[in-house]
């Protein structure tokens, strides 16, 4: 039995072109955002109710479990922002420890003209 096409090429770049042109008008960031909590997050690792254990291992105070990422189902640009937020406060963390436990000294050079708005940190002895 032959199968019913949906016309010639013509139309089928007609059908493309106005699927492309709709597509163009979502605002994908804006899709993404819908229904999603707040981006504010906590600011210390008590705050996000995570701490380092014995090993050195990051794990969540009341339950032990390491990180989860999926935090919230279906959110991954949330989720995303929140590991972004803990991965800075563990960097402060790291930094905290070397110059405490390690007795180095922070440094910061200056970067190249290419890179000039941006200082990049490198950890020294004293």
């Amino acid at each position: 039995m032959a199968q019913n096409q949906l016309g010639g090429p013509e139309e089928k770049d007609k059908a493309s072109t106005a699927l492309k042109d709709l597509l163009s008008r979502i605002d994908l960031e804006e899709l993404m955002k819908k229904d999603e909590p707040p981006l504010k997050f906590p600011q210390t690792l008590d705050e996000f109710e995570y701490s380092f254990n014995e090993k050195g291992q990051l794990r969540h105070i009341k339950t032990g479990e390491p990180y989860v990422f999926n935090y919230h189902e279906d959110l991954h640009r949330w989720n995303q922002k929140r590991y972004e937020a803990l991965g800075e406060i563990i960097t402060h963390f790291v930094y905290e420890l070397l110059e405490k436990e390690c007795h180095l000294k922070k440094v910061y050079l200056p970067c190249s003209e290419a890179f000039h708005e941006s200082l990049s940190s490198s950890v020294a002895v004293p």
